[in-house]
């Protein structure tokens, strides 16, 4: 979930969780658009992570709106998380705006 303020400033609250839900992560991440086109977005970061790995993560990603209609995308983002345990996370999605047209 997230809610950006102005043309640059995205935060967003994430929750996460394995895959039989028997653990669950949150997360809070400032994110700052460091490129944005009408087709792409590439953006940046820095949060906290508290679940099963505590510590710092910094997210890198990239979100793009190849069709006409630009509420529609795919998400692909690497975010290292430094703390208890260091690890690479990778992540791939779809995204999907409500836009005011």
């Amino acid at each position: 979930m997230n809610k950006q303020f102005g043309e640059r400033f995205i935060p967003e609250f994430r929750i996460g969780t394995d895959y039989f839900l028997s653990s669950m992560d949150l997360e809070l991440v400032a994110n700052v658009l460091i490129t944005k086109k009408e087709s792409f977005e590439f953006y940046g970061g820095f949060g906290g992570h508290v679940g099963d790995i505590d510590g710092l993560v910094i997210p890198l990603g990239i979100n793009i709106y190849p069709f006409s209609k630009k509420d529609f995308g795919f998400h692909m983002e690497l975010a290292p998380i430094f703390g208890d345990w260091n690890l690479l996370r990778g992540s791939f999605g779809i995204r999907y705006r409500f836009l005011n047209d």
